[in-house]
């Protein structure tokens, strides 16, 4: 889930850096938290608020953008939404979509996976995994 399919070979990144959308009436943008697979839970948070203030304020550098490798895009701060299915970046092989049904309290997830890369099952034991930790 952390790669992209082009031109009949498979690339897999070897850093996890997690891009999540921000969108307004006007714009969006996907600042991005690079090697997030290497940082603690404090770590990522402190890095997604840093980069939100940025983005409130305009001041995003390409290296805030730079190099996404797998895609958050989440719905739950615009409106209330029981589905979110969102299309995969570019350079990638996944993305997953957030959706929170306010009425009902279920929050819902859409993982969007390039079959070329990733089978039903990886995706199917990735989802599961976040399952497990949210229930926690």
């Amino acid at each position: 889930l952390n790669g992209f399919f082009y031109n009949n070979d498979k690339y897999y990144y070897d850093n996890i850096n997690v891009g999540f959308t921000i969108e307004t009436e006007k714009e969006m943008s996907v600042p991005v938290i690079h090697e997030s697979d290497k940082l603690s839970y404090i770590d990522i948070q402190n890095q997604y608020i840093d980069k939100f203030k940025k983005y409130e304020k305009h001041t995003l550098s390409l290296k805030d953008i730079d190099k996404c490798t797998f895609v958050v895009s989440d719905l739950s701060s615009v409106a209330d939404v029981s589905m979110h299915s969102p299309i995969m970046y570019n350079y990638t092989s996944s993305i997953i979509g957030i959706a929170l049904d306010k009425q009902s309290q279920e929050l819902n997830l859409t993982l969007n996976y390039d079959h070329q890369m990733s089978s039903g099952k990886e995706a199917l034991l990735f989802l599961e995994s976040i399952r497990t930790k949210l229930s926690i």
